[in-house]
């Protein structure tokens, strides 16, 4: 039995389930822009779909059991994002792994990421890295601004293999550090 259908009858909840996947969203939107009911539905926090200020969170019991097993009657803790890199990363580039150890966000701030679902993904963290330098700067490893600053510039095709058009593409997002 998986862990939602157990935290159901161990909860004694008066529900269906109905196991929807990939078509969550369009399915809860429907239901409740359209159709005008209500519902209640079961996803990982944060979410893009939850993000926003339309749904309520309910919140099972608190955990009093062994937290290394899935729950069955009682919450499921945050979500915790873990970064993977290239294994080389540490000691080709430490400079690199040494930010990415350091990168931390809380809670709040991946949720406020989510809710910026009119831009694209770069603009939104192209936005948050200029508005939180106080944030990132503390990332840096301190032996960093004796490095000798390179500046790369280059001809690489935009599609295909080959480059194959004049011009330059302004790119997004520089900082100089």
């Amino acid at each position: 039995m998986g862990a939602l259908k157990a935290q159901v009858k161990n909860l004694n909840l008066p529900v269906n389930i109905a196991w929807i996947g990939p078509h969550l969203e369009h399915f809860i939107n429907d239901r409740v822009s359209r159709q005008n009911r209500p519902v209640l539905f079961f996803t990982w926090e944060p979410n893009l779909l939850t993000a926003g200020n339309l749904y309520t969170r309910v919140k099972f019991p608190l955990c009093q059991n062994d937290l290394t097993q899935l729950p069955t009657d009682c919450d499921f803790g945050l979500n915790q994002f873990t970064k993977v890199v290239w294994s080389k990363l540490k000691t080709s580039v430490p400079e690199a792994y040494h930010v990415i150890s350091q990168m931390k966000f809380h809670q709040d701030e991946y949720v406020r990421l989510l809710q910026v679902n009119d831009k694209p993904a770069y603009e939104v963290a192209c936005q948050w890295i200029h508005e939180n330098e106080d944030v990132w700067k503390t990332w840096m490893p301190e032996n960093l601004s004796n490095k000798t600053k390179i500046y790369l510039g280059g001809l690489f095709p935009m599609s295909g293999p080959y480059w194959s058009e004049p011009g330059l593409v302004q790119g997004n997002c520089i900082l100089f550090y």
